[in-house]
C-alpha cells in the first residue's frame, strides 16, 4: 500500500512521464523505427526487455554483442522523440547507436524533458553516465524547472543521484513550480538512500519551498517517513 502511495505521489510531483502525449514516438511509425533499430543491431523487439549476459543492474538493456547500428542504418532513421524514449526506458543500444549520429543530445521535448532527464527519472544510471560522457547538460531544466537530479531524487536511485553529483549538478537546484530541491523531493517521497547520499554531499537541509515555505524535514515529518526525519534532525 505504501509503495503504491508513493509511487501516485511521484506520478503527481512528475506528471509528464507518463502523459502519452509527451512521449509521441510510442506512434506507429516511431514504434516500427524502434523495432527496426533493434533487429539491425541483433536484438528481436519482443525480447528488447530481457537482460543480457552484459545488461547492467540499472535496468539498462544493452545488446548482447557488441555490434553497433549506427553503421548500419543511415542517421537519418533516428529521431530525437526515439532517442529520448530509448533512455528513458533503458534501451542502450539505441542510446549508444544515436549519439554516433550527429543529434543534439540536450534536445528536450514539449515538456522540456531531455534524454538525460529520462534516464535519470528511471534510474537508468549507465545510460546517465553515457550521456554525460558525451555532453549532456548535466543541469538542463524542463519548463518546470526540475534538473535530472531533481527527476533522479523522486526515485530510489541512489546510484543515479551521486553520479549526478559527481558530474557537478547542481544539489539545492530549486524548480521553478513549488521550489522544491532534490532534498525535498527525496524526503516528502521517502527515498531515504538518496537523503543520505544528498546530506553526505552537503545539501542543504534549510531551504522551504516556495507555497507554504516547508523544508525538507517538514516534507518527511508530514508524510511519516520517520527514518528521514532522524537524519534530518541529526547534525
Amino acid at each position: 500500500m505504501k509503495a503504491a502511495l508513493r509511487r501516485e505521489q511521484r506520478h503527481a510531483l512528475f506528471p509528464h512521464h507518463r502523459d502519452p502525449a509527451v512521449f509521441p514516438y510510442r506512434s506507429l511509425c516511431s514504434a516500427f523505427c524502434l523495432s527496426l533499430v533493434l533487429l539491425l543491431s541483433g536484438c528481436s523487439p519482443e525480447n528488447e526487455k530481457q537482460s543480457t549476459p552484459v545488461s547492467g543492474g540499472d535496468g539498462a538493456t544493452p545488446d548482447a554483442d557488441a555490434q553497433t547500428v549506427a553503421a548500419e542504418k543511415p542517421s537519418s532513421m533516428y529521431s530525437p522523440d526515439a532517442f529520448r524514449s530509448a533512455a528513458h526506458d533503458g534501451k542502450m543500444s539505441v542510446v549508444e547507436s544515436v549519439l554516433k549520429s550527429n543529434m543534439d543530445v540536450d534536445e528536450a521535448d514539449v515538456s522540456g524533458l531531455t534524454a538525460l532527464a529520462m534516464a535519470a527519472y528511471n534510474g537508468h544510471t549507465v545510460i546517465v553516465k553515457k550521456l554525460l560522457a558525451a555532453g549532456a547538460t548535466v543541469d538542463s531544466r524542463d519548463r518546470d524547472g526540475k534538473t535530472p537530479l531533481i527527476h533522479a531524487s523522486s526515485g530510489e536511485f541512489p546510484e543515479t543521484v551521486q553520479v549526478l553529483i559527481d558530474a557537478g549538478a547542481d544539489i539545492n537546484a530549486i524548480d521553478s513550480g513549488e521550489g522544491f530541491t532534490p532534498l525535498m523531493t527525496a524526503a516528502a517521497l521517502g527515498n531515504i538512500e538518496v537523503v543520505k547520499v544528498l546530506l553526505a554531499a552537503g545539501a542543504d537541509r534549510s531551504l522551504v519551498d516556495k507555497d507554504d515555505g516547508e523544508s525538507a524535514l517538514v516534507f518527511a515529518e508530514n508524510a511519516g517517513h520517520e527514518e528521514i526525519v532522524k537524519l534530518l534532525k541529526s547534525e
